[in-house]
């Protein structure tokens, strides 16, 4: 059995999946198993991937219904049985020395029992970092004090400990199909760290079809979703600024889900600060509204 399982969530991707094929095709090291699921794409991505060569790695492929992104990675964490789990989206790559560096870094950390995962820089294709470095090299520390309360934004590249993320699934609600993937990231922080190692070792960039291009409006068609988020979020140990920005969203997407204002009072962390924020999240309801709202 290899170390990683490199996990890929794909929707309609076809014309864009062989860079990241190439790109592991490059690994100095082939301690890793590719585990393609497919999210009930309608081109030609089952077609494509029979043409990949499977003698350098192995390629395991699975196609299911459309249910989003969160659901395609539920459907993995049920197969996988690799050590380590690293989910690569179809639309990136991987620098040639990722699954090395992984190795490296995995044989110092893995009688960490607290680690739940090992983070890295992810850049643009033009060698800039995506949002801020970590505050310190080889830090031990929680999702929550590094990536919120010190303010360590943009998108990371984690690799985590199969048999922690395993205890863990995405919520999926009825006729939704994103939710934010902090949602678990955060939850997992509860109980466990994460090391943080200022390489990159992932390349990606921002694409018109992509999730974190069409963000807002996404978040806001899939407000039950959104809801889970930011009870999660809230309920950690945030600072206050951040307490207050999860407790706006908390009561403006469950306003958009339809949520009766009495059940929003008693399923929110905070029950005085609820009662503080309901008029201005009501404001920010009608704000998100008005501006990422399908227009009719």
């Amino acid at each position: 059995m290899k170390l990683v399982a490199i996990v890929t969530p794909t929707y309609n991707r076809a014309y864009i999946l062989s860079k990241l094929f190439e790109s592991l095709k490059k690994q100095t090291s082939k301690n890793f198993k590719w585990y393609i699921i497919d999210d009930g794409s309608t081109d030609n991505t089952e077609e494509l991937v029979k043409t990949f060569n499977m003698i350098e790695f192995e390629i395991e492929y699975h196609k299911k219904d459309n249910g989003g992104k969160h659901t395609a990675l539920n459907y993995a964490f049920d197969v996988v049985k690799e050590e380590l789990t690293f989910i690569v989206d179809s639309d990136d790559i991987l620098t040639p020395d990722a699954i090395e560096t992984i190795e490296k870094d995995w044989k110092l950390s893995k009688n960490d029992q607290t680690i739940s995962a090992l983070c890295y820089l992810r850049a643009y294709p033009d060698g800039k970092i995506n949002g801020k470095n970590f505050s310190k090299d080889g830090l031990v520390d929680t999702f929550i004090n590094e990536r919120v309360n010190r303010g360590v934004s943009g998108d990371k590249a984690e690799v985590y400990v199969t048999k922690i993320l395993n205890k863990y699934r995405f919520p999926v609600f009825s006729g939704e199909k994103f939710i934010n993937e902090v949602v678990v990231w955060a939850n997992i922080g509860r109980s466990y760290n994460q090391k943080y190692i200022s390489k990159v070792i992932y390349v990606g960039d921002y694409l018109n079809d992509g999730l974190s291009h069409n963000n807002r409006a996404l978040v806001l068609s899939n407000p039950r979703g959104a809801v889970e988020v930011y009870k999660e979020l809230g309920g950690c140990k945030v600072n206050l600024k951040s307490k207050i920005k999860y407790m706006l969203a908390y009561i403006a997407y469950s306003t958009e889900a339809k949520v009766k204002f009495k059940e929003q009072f008693k399923k929110s962390n905070s029950k005085i600060l609820y009662i503080l924020l309901f008029l201005p999240g009501l404001f920010t309801h009608f704000i998100l509204k008005k501006k990422y709202g399908k227009k009719k």
